[in-house]
C-alpha cells in the first residue's frame, strides 16, 4: 500500500494530494502505560488488525499487544499476545476468517532482539498456536507475515556469530509447525519488508553492507535473483504491481531522500528514482 501510494505521488504531483482525516478510533487495551503502533494490516474482509508494542509493570517490560478492528471500526478485541513474554510485533497479516497471523522478537528493546517468533490468532484475539526461532544467544526478528489457507509464511533475520545479518524465509503449516527454512543467498542482507507474488514466489527488500537490496525466494526456498547494491541506503517497503515489483526507501544523505524502485518480476531493474532529485 505504501508503494502505492508513492507511486500516485509521482503521477499526480505533491501540491495534488489533498488528506483528509474521516474516521478515528480510541483503543484502551487495558493498561496503563504508553504504546506505540508499529504495524498495521488490513483484511479482504474490510477488518484492520494494529500491532505494536506497550511498556507496563514495574520493570517496564516490553509486551506485544495486538488490536482487532471490524470494517465499522469497532473494536473487536485488544490486549496482549499470548506465549510472548516480551517483546514487540514487526509485522501482521489478517487471515480470511478474521484472525491473523503476527511476527515479530522477543527482547527489552528493538535492537536487542531474542526470539523470533510467530503467532495465529483466531478472529477473538486468542492465540491458535506459536512458533519461536533462535533463542537467547541468537538475536532474531521476523520482519514480515502472511497467512492464508491453512498456511503461513515468515521473513526474518537471525545474526551469526560475527553480528553479520542473516536472512530467511520460513514455512509453517495450519499448526504452525516448520516445513521449511529457507536461508537467503545473499551473505549480510538484512529483510526489513517482503511480498508474495502471483506466481508463488516472495520478494524481500532491506540493506545489505549500508546499500538497499532485493531478492527474490521461489516456492521450494530457491534465490531466483538478487539485486546487492541498488543505492547507498535501505528499501523499506515493496509490493507486486502488475506483475512488477514496487519497492520504496531512503538514499542515505542528509535528508535522507526517499526512493523507488521498479523491477521486473526476472529481476532487472527497470529504473531507480530518487524522488528528492526529482523535486518530491
Amino acid at each position: 500500500m505504501l508503494a502505492a501510494a508513492a507511486a500516485l505521488a509521482l503521477a499526480v504531483g505533491p501540491a495534488a494530494l489533498e488528506y483528509e482525516i474521516v474516521d478515528s478510533v480510541r483503543v484502551d487495551i487495558g493498561y496503563e502505560a504508553a504504546f506505540q503502533v508499529l504495524c498495521l494490516g488490513a483484511g479482504p474482509t474490510g477488518d484492520v488488525v494494529a500491532g505494536g508494542v506497550t511498556s507496563e509493570g514495574v520493570d517496564y517490560m516490553n509486551r506485544a499487544f495486538t488490536v482487532g478492528l471490524g470494517s465499522g471500526w469497532n473494536v473487536k478485541y485488544s490486549g496482549l499476545v499470548e506465549g510472548v513474554n516480551s517483546g514487540w510485533i514487526t509485522a501482521v497479516s489478517p487471515s480470511w476468517d478474521g484472525g491473523c497471523i503476527c511476527g515479530g522478537a522477543t527482547g527489552y528493546s528493538p535492537g536487542n532482539e531474542g526470539d523470533a517468533w510467530v503467532v495465529a490468532l483466531d478472529p477473538g484475539g486468542f492465540a491458535l498456536w506459536q512458533h519461536h526461532r533462535g533463542d537467547d544467544g541468537e538475536l532474531a526478528e521476523v520482519s514480515w507475515v502472511s497467512g492464508a489457507h491453512m498456511r503461513s509464511a515468515a521473513a526474518g533475520y537471525s545474526h551469526d556469530q560475527a553480528g553479520r545479518p542473516e536472512s530467511w524465509l520460513l514455512r509453517l503449516d495450519d499448526a504452525g509447525g516448520a516445513t521449511s527454512v529457507s536461508p537467503v543467498d545473499l551473505d549480510g542482507f538484512k529483510v526489513v519488508d517482503a511480498c508474495s507474488t502471483f506466481a508463488g514466489e516472495t520478494v524481500m527488500v532491506g540493506t545489505r553492507y549500508g546499500e538497499a537490496a532485493a531478492v527474490m525466494v521461489d516456492g521450494e526456498g530457491g534465490t531466483v535473483w538478487t539485486d546487492p547494491a541498488i543505492v547507498e541506503g535501505a528499501l523499506a517497503t515493496v509490493e507486486e504491481c502488475g506483475g512488477r515489483i514496487l519497492s520504496g526507501g531512503h538514499a542515505y544523505s542528509d535528508a535522507g531522500d526517499p526512493i523507488l524502485c521498479l523491477h521486473s518480476s526476472s529481476g532487472g531493474r527497470r529504473w531507480m528514482r530518487n524522488l528528492a532529485e526529482d523535486g518530491y
